[in-house]
């Protein structure tokens, strides 16, 4: 297995980071983090540490893991799906997290900047 995982200085904007598009996916923590729902805004999946995984919950759970073998088996569904499907898994996740439509998310950047 040639995967490579690269941890980013933490001195370089996120955006920028992610407008530059050298990456397959971000892992976060948790949904505490912009990097979860920035990431996919750019239409990255964003893998997210989950221990204490619900069954039942309602919210988008394909993209939680637990370990080091399940991420690596997440990864590996994720690269075989195809590109709109995970396109529109991620913008429906999005409008109905943070009721923000994908589309216009350049926009609502630089209004905050």
């Amino acid at each position: 297995n040639n995967a490579q995982i690269s941890l980013v200085p933490f001195n370089i904007p996120l955006s920028s980071l992610l407008k530059e598009n050298d990456f397959d996916f971000t892992i976060a923590y948790n949904t505490t983090t912009t990097v979860y729902y920035e990431s996919m805004c750019y239409g990255l999946i964003s893998f997210r540490y989950n221990r204490d995984l619900n069954p039942n919950s309602q919210e988008f759970t394909e993209n939680l893991f637990t370990g080091a073998e399940d991420l690596s088996q997440k990864i590996s569904y994720f690269k075989q799906l195809e590109q709109s499907i995970l396109l529109d898994r991620i913008t429906q996740l999005l409008e109905d997290t943070i009721g923000i439509n994908t589309d216009f998310y350049d926009q609502y950047l630089s209004l905050a900047n």
